[in-house]
């Protein structure tokens, strides 16, 4: 390691060619790039959760999950739809494509 700092000592003009080309490389590879100010990232998932305090499993799923099921299963793109029923609160999950 010693021999290459000795090296870029003694030869200066070679260290300043060198940095000048990688200067010129980089600033060649930054046009290349591509650049998006507002990338696209669009989620896989989509959850929805409600809330019925008080209520049953059962309860849940017959007054939320399946209504909400029944009213995004018509929606283009969605590839699969999972409920869940919890004494309380419904969830449903709708993967899309």
């Amino acid at each position: 390691m010693k021999a290459v700092v000795a090296w870029a000592v003694k030869n200066s003009p070679a260290m300043n060619t060198l940095l000048l080309a990688v200067i010129v490389s980089g600033a060649a590879c930054m046009t290349q790039l591509r650049r998006e100010r507002f990338p696209f990232s669009g989620p896989d998932v989509i959850q929805i959760s409600v809330s019925y305090p008080g209520a049953s499993p059962e309860e849940t799923e017959q007054s939320i999950c399946l209504p909400v099921e029944a009213a995004i299963r018509p929606v283009a793109g969605i590839k699969k739809i999972i409920a869940t029923a919890k004494e309380g609160s419904g969830i449903v999950s709708a993967e899309l494509e």
